[in-house]
């Protein structure tokens, strides 16, 4: 019968040396098969001997067609890449939405008991809020005195903001954030220490304080309201003020993505005030068709 026979349906089943006929063992021998003749040849068989005669003859085999995209499916991803813009520009919604490099993070609160003393990982907190039981909501606490906590480990300047009564927040920590505040050092605080005031007490963290403790080195504070947002940052760090954040001044906690996009619109400092090198400067902006 050969190697490459098959039996299918009661018969045995080959083909021709050149692969363009497909036979039947009948009387002995082999007979050639064609398409109406009594029995059904395997499948595989009637597809193989009919490349081979396309290929004999000269005709290609049919083209491979190439799968179109699903106008649908192009859609989809279009309207995926917006929302997720949407939720990314929708981050940091905070009335105070300024970040540091274009990128705020809010430090842990650092929990008021003995384990956070013992070194354990404290709570996930946007803010800190002292005990106001007595004394209402956070607008009607009493001021408090800010205390000097520049240069210390930050989980230990939180500590000492809240034992003063007042609220604090950290922001700094870069791309990834602040997620261990024992690693992270104050290298500025808003307001400065001996203020009494009741609003939060903003503390700026920083791996090292090599870019902020350079107090001694004091500038005029330039007017960069009413430049788009890259020029006003080129020009401060040009006077050595690095310590910059910009935040939405609408209110809508939007990213600025491509600073030439934005405008100033609101500068703290004002302009003209006497300020440290590491100052921790706010600017306010808007889109610029805004």
């Amino acid at each position: 019968m050969g190697q490459d026979s098959i039996e299918y349906r009661g018969a045995w089943w080959n083909k021709s040396i050149d692969g363009t006929t497909i036979l039947k063992w009948e009387g002995e021998q082999w007979q050639p098969w064609h398409q109406g003749d009594s029995g059904e040849a395997p499948p595989r068989l009637i597809y193989e001997t009919r490349q081979a005669s396309q290929h004999a003859s000269g005709v290609p085999p049919p083209p491979t067609q190439k799968r179109k995209r699903s106008p649908g499916k192009v859609l989809l991803g279009i309207l995926g890449v917006l929302i997720l813009l949407v939720v990314i520009g929708s981050l940091g919604s905070d009335d105070t939405s300024d970040k540091p490099g274009n990128v705020e993070v809010v430090a842990n609160e650092e929990p008021e008991n003995e384990a956070a003393a013992a070194g354990e990982e404290p709570t996930p907190n946007s803010e800190t809020e002292p005990d106001n039981s007595s004394t209402g909501s956070p607008s009607e606490q009493p001021p408090g005195t800010v205390p000097d906590v520049v240069g210390r480990q930050l989980n230990l300047a939180e500590r000492e903001v809240k034992k003063a009564g007042l609220r604090f927040k950290a922001v700094g920590g870069g791309l990834f954030g602040i997620l261990d505040p024992r690693a992270w050092r104050v290298c500025d605080q808003q307001p400065r220490a001996g203020v009494k005031t009741s609003e939060r007490v903003r503390l700026v963290a920083a791996r090292n304080c090599r870019n902020f403790a350079v107090e001694d080195e004091f500038g005029r504070m330039p007017d960069v309201v009413g430049m788009n947002l890259q020029a006003a940052q080129n020009k401060l760090q040009a006077l050595k003020f690095f310590n910059l954040h910009s935040f939405d001044a609408t209110g809508q906690g939007r990213l600025q993505v491509l600073d030439r996009g934005w405008v100033v619109v609101e500068q703290t400092p004002a302009a003209g005030t006497s300020v440290g090198s590491g100052r921790y400067i706010r600017l306010g902006v808007k889109r610029t068709a805004e």
